[in-house]
């Protein structure tokens, strides 16, 4: 799944592979060196010997780049200049950190296993800045790329537990400081074993994002993902999930997209009013009934008014009386 991911979400252009072990081959050596350019810069940037396992961030300082292109500082401040003009790459130079901003794009990593060994290389990196610029660029990179890269992405970013390891303690100290770090070493292993017994504080828990994305998932939907814009939208608006899985069981939802999904809910919701007649609290008296109207003409009347009525009517239809009207019927 992730492979076929990879190839869909990988844009068809042509790549070399180019070993950084080219720069200190005996042969290569012994070619014409780099003129001072910005193409040449730029290039030695991309696949130089100073570049390490994360693409297009690695740590280099002026003084040192000059010195193994061979060129005086002067020419690398040239040549620098062009680059980052163009935003081509972006160097700090009291952190010696360099940045090329398409450097990910063009370089994606071959598997979510790849995006793990960059721990170790990220560490290296300076604090500044412009570490934060390129590491906020990777995670938007790799959210588009696969979620199962992004998610990787967040583990190396992830702060440390900060539990004391069996190593901080001196091995000249006294037997008191191992005992109690094999204790608790002993009562940590128990509680992965038996995590039903776990205190609540030491269970990771899960973001309201992720939650609906995996009810999604389960209910149908192929790509739901807690880094989706429409799911996080839908949490922060307050969008009932019971609408989304309700509508994902349907046979006009199943299968179909987290965005056609979140889309068809809301515009449901829309078309109903959300508006709804405040009722009284139970401790307050609601308003008095109305009176009702009561019609003269259906007021209750007495055998001789009502005669009277009859009769009346029983004129104006030239019938004497209700015997005649008796006899007329029978007669015909």
């Amino acid at each position: 799944m992730a492979t076929d991911e990879r190839k869909k979400r990988r844009p068809a252009e042509r790549y070399r592979k180019v070993s950084c072990r080219m720069w200190g081959d005996a042969l290569f050596r012994q070619l014409t060196p780099l003129k001072p350019s910005g193409q040449a810069l730029f290039s030695w940037l991309v696949c130089g010997p100073l570049t390490g396992l994360i693409p297009g961030l690695f740590k280099a300082g002026p003084a040192a780049m000059a010195e193994e292109l061979g060129w005086t500082l002067a020419e690398l401040e040239q040549a620098l200049d062009e680059v980052e003009t163009l935003g081509l790459a972006i160097m700090d130079r009291s952190a010696r950190v360099v940045w090329l901003p398409n450097g990910l794009k063009h370089n994606l990593p071959g598997s979510p296993n790849v995006v793990l060994s960059w721990r170790e290389e990220l560490k290296l990196i300076p604090e500044c800045e412009l570490k934060q610029r390129a590491i906020g660029s990777a995670s938007t990179v790799l959210v588009s790329y696969g979620r199962s890269y992004a998610v990787a992405f967040a583990k190396i970013l992830a702060k440390p537990s900060g539990m004391p390891s069996d190593k901080a303690c001196d091995k000249t100290a006294d037997k008191g400081c191992g005992n109690q770090d094999q204790k608790q070493k002993q009562k940590q292993n128990q509680e992965s074993q038996n995590p039903a017994r776990a205190p609540e504080a030491s269970r990771p828990t899960q973001s309201p994002a992720a939650g609906l994305a995996a009810a999604m998932r389960k209910a149908g939907c192929p790509d739901a993902d807690e880094f989706h814009r429409g799911i996080q939208d839908a949490i922060v608006d307050g969008l009932p999930g019971e609408e989304l899985i309700a509508l994902l069981d349907t046979a006009k939802g199943r299968g179909k997209s987290a965005a056609y999904v979140l889309a068809t809910v809301r515009g449901r919701r829309a078309a109903v009013p959300s508006a709804t007649p405040n009722r009284p609290a139970a401790d307050q008296p609601g308003p008095p009934p109305k009176a009702q109207r009561v019609d003269p003409l259906r007021a209750p009347e007495d055998h001789e008014t009502a005669d009277r009525k009859m009769r009346e009517h029983l004129h104006s239809m030239h019938l004497e009386s209700p015997d005649r009207v008796n006899r007329t019927v029978v007669s015909t």
